[in-house]
This record gives C-alpha cells, sequence and structure tokens, in this order.
C-alpha cells in the first residue's frame, strides 16, 4: 500500500480471527501527535485487551486500549514475537455530529523505522441519503483478512 498501515488495520476486522483477554483498567497516558504535535486523551479512562491473531501473522500480540464510555478503540500497541512492541496505531474518534462518530486523525508509527503516517480529516457529510442495502451483515462483512 505504500503506507505503514496494513490492509488489515484499514479494513474492517473480523473478531472471530483474534483471541481476546481483558487485562484490566487504565488511565491513557495521552498520544502527542505527529500531524500537530498535541497531546490527545491524556487522562481518559480505558479498558485494555489483548489480541492475538489464531494464525500465524505480521504481529504476535495486540494490545488495544477501548474509551471505557464508548468502548471506541483510541489506540492500539503491536509486538512482535519476540515481544517487542514495534507499531502503534491512535485514534481521535471524539466528535459527534447529527448523531454519527467520526475520526479527525487516524496515525500509525513504525518504532523501528520511525516513519509515520497520518490520515487527518476536517470535513465530513452525514445522512445524505445513502441506501441501506450498502449497511447489510453481508455488504460490511465481506472484506477478509
Amino acid at each position: 500500500m505504500g503506507s505503514e498501515f496494513t490492509v488489515e488495520e484499514i479494513t474492517t476486522r473480523r473478531y472471530g480471527y483474534e483471541t481476546y483477554k481483558f487485562i484490566g483498567e487504565d488511565i491513557f497516558p495521552g498520544y502527542r501527535s505527529g500531524f500537530d504535535n498535541k497531546t490527545y486523551l491524556q487522562g481518559l479512562p480505558c479498558y485494555k485487551v489483548e489480541a492475538y491473531p489464531k494464525k500465524n501473522w505480521y504481529y504476535a500480540k495486540r494490545i488495544i486500549w477501548l474509551d471505557k464510555k464508548t468502548a471506541v478503540a483510541v489506540y492500539e500497541e503491536y509486538y512482535d514475537k519476540v515481544g517487542r512492541k514495534y507499531k502503534e496505531i491512535f485514534r481521535d474518534y471524539f466528535y459527534l455530529e447529527d448523531n454519527c462518530w467520526h475520526m479527525r486523525i487516524w496515525e500509525v508509527y513504525n518504532l523501528i523505522t520511525g516513519h509515520r503516517d497520518i490520515v487527518h480529516t476536517e470535513r465530513f457529510w452525514f445522512n445524505k441519503g445513502l441506501s441501506e442495502r450498502f449497511f447489510t451483515v453481508k455488504t460490511l462483512e465481506r472484506q477478509e483478512w
């Protein structure tokens, strides 16, 4: 893709492809974005979950930080087979318009290469009359990883 993001990280993840372990609650220390050098979500109460792929995959484990209020994944840490953290993904979702959540900042940082990719969005449109057929379970689960 020419990006630090993998296809699996930008498409819908199938929860059946991983096993999960609740590891506790914690306060998110904040994430300093490469986009604007601001620290986001510092002090946010979170649940922490470990995810292990069921098949041999490009990561051995991820730790997911979920906002306790919304259950939205705000931060993920990726670990290799020897237990080294090598990638971080941060998401700032916290803007609500017309009862729709959207992501303002989506950032991936590769700790090995120092390379960072950022998706920053400023303009959004909601409730624009899309057909309900685009949102069936069959359509939404069409993607495999």
